[in-house]
């Protein structure tokens, strides 16, 4: 590993170090502490969700413009 690897390295375990204290700072909180607290027990089914809605939002956008660049050359269901 060279040294510009080791300092990316480094600075994603720093980022990850910050993100965890600020996480048990704020489910501390008497608000948005519950919200905190179930994200981070849900961590993994929050990101499915995300990137299911991501990746269907892609798809329609690329359908749609497609359709509308090649609409009068291709059949609808080809595209």
């Amino acid at each position: 590993m060279n040294s510009a690897e080791g300092a990316i390295v480094a600075g994603i375990e720093r980022l990850g170090r910050r993100v965890s204290a600020t996480l048990e700072t704020w489910s501390d909180h008497k608000v948005v502490g519950p919200a905190v607290r179930f994200g981070s027990r849900r961590r993994e089914q929050i990101l499915y969700l995300v990137v299911g809605g991501w990746n269907t939002l892609f798809g329609y956008v690329m359908w749609a413009t497609m359709q509308y660049l090649l609409g009068d050359h291709i059949y609808y269901l080809v595209i």
